[in-house]
C-alpha cells in the first residue's frame, strides 16, 4: 500500500534555514510532496524557494498560528 504525504512548511524570514529544512524533509520523506507557505517574508526566503518546490504565499503576515491554519 502506498501513502500520499504532503508536508507544508510555514516560513517567515527563514532565508538562512529554509533550504536546509527542505533538504532534510526530502531526505527523511523522499516520497512526500513538499510545499512552503510563506507568511509575507521580508527577506529572500521566497526567492530561494521559488522554482525549487511549490510555494504558497500570503500577502500579509497573519502570525504563526494563522499561517499554519491557512496553509493546511
Amino acid at each position: 500500500m502506498t501513502h500520499d504525504i504532503c508536508v507544508i512548511i510555514s516560513c517567515y524570514n527563514e532565508e538562512h534555514t529554509i533550504l536546509q529544512v527542505i533538504d532534510e524533509v526530502s531526505a527523511v520523506l523522499p516520497q512526500a510532496h513538499i510545499a512552503v507557505f510563506d507568511n509575507n517574508s521580508t527577506d529572500s526566503s521566497k526567492s530561494l524557494v521559488l522554482g525549487r518546490i511549490q510555494m504558497l504565499a500570503n500577502s500579509a503576515n497573519i502570525d504563526g498560528g494563522g499561517a499554519h491554519t491557512k496553509a493546511s
